[in-house]
Formats: C-alpha cells, sequence, structure tokens
C-alpha cells in the first residue's frame, strides 16, 4: 500500500514539476517574446500584458486556415491529452520574462498556452474578464508557428464570437 501511495505522490510531483518547466528552453522563451512583440502590434500603447500562468486552449478553431499538417496537429492536440482540459498553471518562467509588464494600467491580457509542436496558441482577453453576455462579445485569438529558433514564422488570428 505505501508503495502504491509513493508511486501515485511521484506521479503527482512529476506532472507538477514538467507544468513548471514549460518555457524554460531557450527556443520556446525565444518563441514567446517573438508573439508578444508581434501582439503589441495589435495592441499598442501598453494595452496589453501577459498572464504569469499557462492556459488550456482550443487549437482545433484553427483547423480551417492551415496546411495538412498543422491541421492534423491541431486536431490530435485535444486527443493526446485525452479531452482532458487543465487549470491554468503559474509559470516562473513566464512571469519573468515578462515581470516588468505591469497589468495594473492595460486594458487587454494574453493568456499563452503551452508550446506544442512548434506552435503556441494565445487568446486576448480584457482585464475586467467581462466577456459575453455582461462584456465584449468577441475575443482575438492567434496561433504562431515558429522554428527551430524561436523565431515565428506563421501566424493565425482569428476572432470567436462568445454570444
Amino acid at each position: 500500500m505505501k508503495v502504491i501511495i509513493f508511486l501515485t505522490m511521484l506521479c503527482i510531483s512529476l506532472t507538477i514539476l514538467g507544468q513548471g518547466n514549460t518555457y524554460s528552453q531557450k527556443t520556446e522563451q525565444e518563441a514567446i517574446k517573438f508573439a508578444y512583440n508581434v501582439l503589441k502590434v495589435y495592441y499598442p500603447s501598453n494595452e496589453l500584458c501577459v498572464s504569469d500562468s499557462i492556459y488550456d486552449l482550443d487549437w482545433n478553431l484553427f483547423a480551417d486556415m492551415v496546411d495538412d499538417q498543422t491541421k492534423h496537429n491541431l486536431i490530435t492536440h485535444r486527443i493526446e491529452k485525452k479531452f482532458i482540459w487543465d487549470s491554468p498553471v503559474y509559470s516562473d518562467a513566464i512571469s519573468s520574462l515578462f515581470g516588468s509588464d505591469t497589468c495594473d494600467c492595460c486594458k487587454y491580457i494574453a493568456e499563452f498556452s503551452e508550446p506544442y509542436k512548434g506552435m503556441i496558441r494565445c487568446d486576448i482577453i480584457p482585464k475586467d474578464g467581462k466577456i459575453g453576455v455582461y462584456g465584449v462579445p468577441r475575443i482575438s485569438i492567434f496561433l504562431f508557428k515558429y522554428n527551430e529558433k524561436g523565431e515565428i514564422f506563421q501566424i493565425s488570428k482569428t476572432e470567436v464570437d462568445i454570444d
């Protein structure tokens, strides 16, 4: 019985530790910084800050906008996760990368996903969190594809109606 408890605790610890290592590699860090710089074109003048958490976002929203290989990767993402959605997880790496960008006076917050097969997803959410019936009727979502150097080479953007 003690072995089962130990193995369960070990698996949980490794899962939490693995989530904390997201964006710890140089390629991933370069990609998210590059993606943020692209987003600042859409949201200038300190209107945008980055959340210090990693979000489990839907990828298949872009399936009709990309090539066949990317479409396959987008569709298999949720299958690989066994159709389980995770809660947001605090990221030391994201916090240290964007910690100087304060969210006190911004209008929007960029919520990034964990990297997946050379891609990053991002939702742009109003700072007050009001979307749908009581807030903005749509949000902007982005898909960034990056290479082995962390350089973004493809960007897809769409609007999602919340109401």
